[in-house]
């Protein structure tokens, strides 16, 4: 049986829920690390004696850095697959973290948001199709529903803890918080996170049939000796030719 056909019409399973869980925990700590920065500003110009202009391009770094990676890097998820982009992504989120973390000026803050920011946009579309693709067309309404409140249910979390996480080790603790949630929830996709199973037949990578049995014996069913056959043999436009081109960019 084909699997994508197994997920869309039967009850959602164990294994299905557990993807998009995951998803929704990525969302949550993007959303916090996105924002973060909106909670520390108050107490980091204080110790950095920094004026109100270079607030504002320290809160704008991430949020600029993030329009730019779901443009730009985004995308290449559609050549190195949903998973293991989303691993690169997390795996630089971290590193960016952890460069806010030692930052010792304005202007490092800023590079070290802005590249954070990067990966951050990024990896919103892959955790947008993963969820959707495991969801079945009974359920998808609702799990993308709750797929939404991810980021913002990161940030509401994030308002609440922050003001005591500085209170214990100032100012730099919440993003020492934030660089360890990531580097936990890194681990978790590793070990965890399956791959979209579009991305597995309609791409086929050399490693797409033992990822999709893989997929499929979790979902309890026997391994396949063939990927089923993609859905359309077209040549489909990259996300880039999509957005400036024709009416997308008027």
């Amino acid at each position: 049986m084909d699997v994508r056909e197994a997920i869309h019409t039967q009850p959602m399973k164990p294994f299905q829920i557990g993807a998009i869980a995951i998803c929704i925990i990525i969302a949550m700590v993007d959303g916090y690390d996105i924002l973060v920065m909106a909670f520390v500003a108050p107490f980091l110009a204080k110790v950095w004696s920094i004026g109100p202009v270079q607030v504002g391009y320290l809160l704008s770094a991430g949020v600029f850095g993030a329009a730019l990676g779901a443009v730009f890097i985004s995308p290449f998820a559609d050549k190195v697959g949903r998973r293991r982009h989303t691993i690169i992504c997390l795996l630089l989120i971290t590193l960016g973290m952890a460069a806010s973390v030692v930052a010792q000026d304005i202007y490092q803050m800023i590079a070290a948001r802005a590249f954070t920011g990067l990966w951050m946009g990024a990896v919103i579309a892959s955790l947008n199709v993963i969820a959707s693709e495991f969801s079945s067309d009974k359920r998808r309404g609702t799990v993308m529903g709750i797929y939404g409140i991810g980021a913002p249910g990161g940030v509401a979390v994030g308002g609440t803890i922050t003001t005591a996480l500085i209170d214990m080790g100032g100012w730099r603790a919440p993003l020492i918080f934030a660089t360890v949630v990531s580097a936990a929830v890194l681990i978790l996709v590793v070990v965890a996170l399956p791959e979209s199973i579009e991305f597995l037949v309609e791409k086929r990578p050399a490693w797409a049939l033992e990822a999709y049995n893989k997929i499929g014996t979790k979902l309890g069913f026997e391994p396949a000796t063939q990927l089923p056959p993609p859905r359309s043999t077209t040549v489909r436009k990259g996300a880039a030719a999509a957005i400036f081109s024709g009416l997308m960019l008027r």
